[in-house]
Formats: structure tokens, sequence, C-alpha cells
């Protein structure tokens, strides 16, 4: 990624993290959500 687009390691480091963070904080209130769903 630093090589191909050029960006900094440190910024490759931060995009990458970025979507795993949102996974890790965001997954578990979507699947208290899910699991409260009372559908047929």
């Amino acid at each position: 990624m630093t090589d191909t687009l050029g960006i900094a390691a440190a910024m490759a480091g931060v995009v990458l993290f970025i979507p795993k963070f949102w996974d890790v904080v965001f997954d578990p209130m979507v699947g208290v959500a899910s699991d409260r769903t009372h559908s047929r």
C-alpha cells in the first residue's frame, strides 16, 4: 500500500485500523439489536 499509493506507513496503518475499530465497536451492538428483534 505504501509503495503503490505512495502514502506514509502511519497513514496506511490508520486506513487499515479504522474499519477494524468500527467492527469492534458496532458489531456487538448490532448483534444485541438482532437478538432482541422478534421476527418470524
